[in-house]
């Protein structure tokens, strides 16, 4: 046994490493089927003219399959998917989803969905006034003052059913210990009853010059709270109640500005339909110029619903 290991051992040994590194050479190239991680977002080319696109969703996830040494180099940015919308016109379609890869030696096995729901729309327009919300703390003792935005009007144009329920656009200031007055152009956007970004939407012009100044906090005022609502609750109930916590809050600005505010108004909840009671975490509609001694970014709201013959237990705190 031992001759025949010793027997031509150089050859024998040449062979054990071309096979070992045949094998390595395998192993590396073999291919790897797997979810691209992240979402990859929808692409929409060929939009009709006149018309505005309303997706289901907008990101996909795509399988694919590459080598194993591709994986260490891929991302979701490697990949694009989109949909053509050419040819269709105002209504509700069904589209194709295609997906390609930049990097070569990929392939594309599944996406999800392979398909989405596409809404066309009317292009609407309107004019809208702008506000400033601010964000964050100014530097000690010192509070945001009145804002001064130009233009203060802008249009928004969009899909019709979106554009009727934007009342205003806002621009956001994060302040993060200014001592100083902030001047600078501000990119709008328009937010929906929970705070959130509304898409699919343009402004002229897409940003105003905002200029903030701040100034040493003149004063604070203690002042309560208001829930604002929206829609009804479903027939045969009623709003028997509504707790904020916590119910009021110390307000801090110029003199000035706290003369006039004896309150702070949520964003809007919406109760249309509800049948039973609900708890919500919202945010608050800072007046410009007014911050919080405490950087409260939600507060609770407790909204009970009554069925209508039921006893009347008022406990409303605004």
């Amino acid at each position: 046994m031992l001759k025949f290991i010793t027997n031509n051992w150089q050859a024998k040994l040449v062979c054990l490493i071309l096979a070992t590194a045949l094998w390595a050479y395998v192993a590396i190239g073999e291919s790897q089927v797997d979810n691209l991680p992240g979402n990859i977002p929808l692409k929409i080319i060929n939009i009709p003219q006149g018309l505005v696109p309303i997706l289901d969703q907008d990101t996909v996830q795509v399988k694919i399959s590459a080598d194993r040494s591709v994986w260490n180099i891929i991302s979701a940015n490697s990949i694009s998917a989109a949909i053509d919308l050419n040819g269709l016109t105002q209504g509700t379609h069904e589209v194709q989803v295609s997906a390609q890869s930049n990097i070569a030696n990929v392939e594309i096995v599944e996406v999800v969905p392979n398909k989405v729901l596409v809404r066309l729309e009317p292009i609407a327009k309107k004019n809208v006034s702008v506000k400033v919300q601010v964000e964050g703390q100014a530097g000690e003792g010192l509070v945001p003052g009145d804002a001064v935005i130009s233009p203060d009007t802008i249009e928004v144009s969009g899909a019709q059913s979106v554009i009727e329920k934007i009342l205003e656009a806002t621009a956001i200031i994060k302040l993060n210990g200014e001592t100083n007055q902030i001047e600078k152009n501000i990119e709008l956007v328009a937010l929906d009853s929970k705070g959130e970004i509304i898409k699919n939407i343009t402004f002229s012009p897409k940003e105003v010059k905002v200029s903030l100044p701040i100034v040493k906090a003149g004063t604070s005022k203690t002042v309560g709270i208001k829930v604002n609502t929206t829609g009804q609750p479903k027939s045969g109930y009623w709003v028997s109640g509504i707790i904020t916590t916590p119910d009021v809050v110390t307000a801090v600005g110029a003199s000035g500005i706290l003369r006039g505010i004896n309150y702070i108004e949520t964003k809007t909840i919406d109760i249309e339909g509800i049948d039973a009671s609900v708890t919500k975490s919202i945010g608050l509609n800072l007046p410009s110029g007014v911050s919080l001694t405490d950087d409260i970014g939600q507060i609770k709201v407790e909204i009970k619903v009554t069925a209508l013959g039921s006893s009347k237990e008022l406990f409303t705190k605004i």
